[in-house]
């Protein structure tokens, strides 16, 4: 049940992201072909979308390489964090 409701969650976010981010990097930042992930979160927060499912945002603008680069650094961060540190 968890799983349908996190899958219908993320099929509105995509929507959502569809329909709305294009415009705001467009606005924000000119007519490109890519956006940082600093630009496209910017862009996130000013349209009202849901900052939850980014990772989709970053699939549809980053390079392959910049998307490789932000998950291995997300999970150096996330094994370096206090909060992930076994007892």
């Amino acid at each position: 049940m968890f799983k349908l409701i996190n899958n219908t969650k993320q099929y509105f976010a995509l929507r959502a992201y569809q329909s709305k981010l294009p415009y705001q990097l467009r606005a924000l930042y000119g007519e490109r072909r890519q956006y940082t992930p600093t630009q496209i979160t910017i862009a996130i927060h000013k349209a009202g979308l849901c900052i939850e499912h980014r990772q989709l945002a970053y699939e549809m603008y980053l390079s392959k390489d910049e998307i490789k680069s932000f998950h291995e650094n997300s999970r150096i961060h996330r094994e370096t964090s206090p909060q992930h540190q076994p007892p």
